[in-house]
């Protein structure tokens, strides 16, 4: 055992250390540097289907403001702004009852605690699973996210010659079901009606189909969905849909812990009758994102041909997102939710505030900054490119977008002079978003356009930490 004065020596010397340690680590952060980013045009990877959020506009939080439809007008106008082009649209196995437990919840006849109970128990609408009951379906929440949340933003993305990507996913928390209640999409068939029964009601009440249904959220988090279960409910389901008129196209298995994706996944991929119907391979990243396991998930969308999508992480950031790009091929991403009225907790892209003037009353989040770098320059469609750095501080993300415009964002641990190289030539939009303008205010310090000759290269500057980003002007010669 080491000599009392010596340890306290050793741990002395340590705490001195520390800030010296620390003011070496500022001052080369503020020192620029100098980085060469290559794009490789000829190396593809994945395509990019688009940036999503749960549908949670706080539609129900803002209904005591006289302003709340001016409050969501923004917000949708800076959700399209930000660059999201998808929403997560959950649909409880609950809508399958007699009774609306969230509605007696908000109406006062009833507990949190027996809302809880019973939100996600089930009454089967009657005894043949073929033949759907109309009148055994409750869609007023349901309907009331669609619109007020999911037609507006798709009015404005069709505004601007975009679609926007409605992902319905199926919710169904079973271990919150309490004794005396019942459920009964454990059994394929009658899970399959009801994914059928969500089809019909959105295609005949609002000219909706879903563009993808995922098939459970994080089934790793709940009593009954095995990954046996999940790929016989997909099974099912992608009969019932064919038989019903549609093209089944499936999101999942969407766990909670990243580790888990592949012992989930790999149930349904031995049902090979499914496999033209299985769009992305989707985790969350409450567990097991590890360098390790995200690379194998993105070894596997690459095998398998099925591009991934990591579909929520509540606190995720530009860090994550390039991860997953790069080690995990995925072609969607999403943090979480649209927007809450609450604190910046990393839960939501935009925050909102009736009591602010007009123009300040959907601010984005500190997270949100960056994302917004990497949501507007990589469209759907677009076709993620090989690019490398000469310098770690300075990490790319390259694509070519469907129109042709190439787009590279750079994530930069410091200030310093970038050398862009291998583009096409034209004329290029500049942005970028740091931690000062963070500080001080929305700002954008590198708003401005550069000239790229047939060279193909663009030299720019960033002022500080954050994300920079190109995008070639639509039709601009140099």
């Amino acid at each position: 055992m080491p000599h009392p004065s010596n340890w306290r020596s050793t741990l002395l010397l340590t705490l001195l250390a520390l800030p010296i340690s620390v003011m070496l680590a500022l001052a080369y952060r503020n020192q620029p540097g100098e980085g060469t980013i290559t794009v490789h045009p000829d190396q593809e990877f994945q395509e990019i289907h688009g940036w999503e959020a749960v549908a949670q506009a706080s539609l129900s939080e803002l209904d005591k403001y006289d302003n709340r439809q001016e409050v969501l007008d923004e917000l949708f106008d800076k959700a399209v702004d930000f660059g999201l082009t998808r929403l997560r649209l959950g649909v409880s196995s609950g809508a399958e009852n007699t009774r609306d437990f969230t509605a007696e919840y908000r109406a006062g006849r009833i507990s949190r605690d027996e809302e809880r109970c019973g939100r996600y128990s089930t009454v089967n609408d009657n005894d043949d699973p073929n033949v759907i009951n109309p009148r055994g379906f409750i869609w007023t929440g349901f309907d009331r996210e669609i619109r007020e949340d999911v037609l507006p933003l798709a009015r404005r993305l069709e505004a601007r010659g975009e679609k926007l990507w409605v992902n319905v996913q199926y919710t169904a928390f079973t271990h919150q079901i309490c004794r005396g209640y019942r459920f009964d999409h454990d059994r394929p068939e009658e899970y399959a009606e009801f994914a059928s029964a969500v089809y019909q009601h959105m295609r005949d009440t609002f000219g909706i189909v879903p563009d993808t249904w995922e098939v459970m959220l994080e089934p790793d988090n709940n009593t009954v969905f095995t990954p046996e279960l999940l790929a016989a409910v997909t099974e099912a389901t992608a009969a019932r849909l064919q038989r019903d008129g549609f093209t089944p196209s499936f999101v999942g298995p969407g766990v909670t812990n990243a580790a888990s994706t592949l012992t989930y996944f790999d149930a349904t991929w031995e049902k090979t009758a499914l496999r033209p119907f299985l769009k992305e391979m989707s985790y969350h990243r409450y567990g097991g994102g590890t360098p390790e396991i995200i690379q194998g998930i993105g070894d596997a969308s690459r095998t398998r041909g099925v591009p991934s999508s990591m579909l929520e992480h509540i606190g995720a950031g530009v860090d994550e997102l390039y991860d997953d790009l790069t080690r995990g091929n995925v072609s969607a991403w999403q943090q979480f939710a649209l927007s809450w009225p609450d604190a910046d907790t990393g839960a939501h892209y935009f925050i909102l505030d009736p009591a602010k003037p007009a123009g300040e009353r959907a601010t984005l989040s500190s997270t949100g900054s960056y994302l917004r770098q990497y949501f507007r320059a990589l469209r759907p469609g677009a076709r993620r490119l090989g690019a490398d750095s000469s310098d770690g501080d300075f990490r790319p993300i390259a694509a070519r977008n469907a129109d042709g415009r190439l787009a590279v964002v750079v994530r930069t641990d410091r200030a310093g002079r970038l050398t862009i190289a291998g583009l096409t030539a034209g004329a290029y939009v500049t942005s970028c978003w740091t931690d000062r303008a963070r500080w001080e205010g929305e700002s954008d310090p590198c708003a401005g356009s550069v000239d790229v000759d047939d060279r193909g290269v663009a030299v720019v500057d960033m002022p500080d930490a954050g994300v920079f980003s190109l995008v070639r002007q639509p039709n601009a010669a140099p």
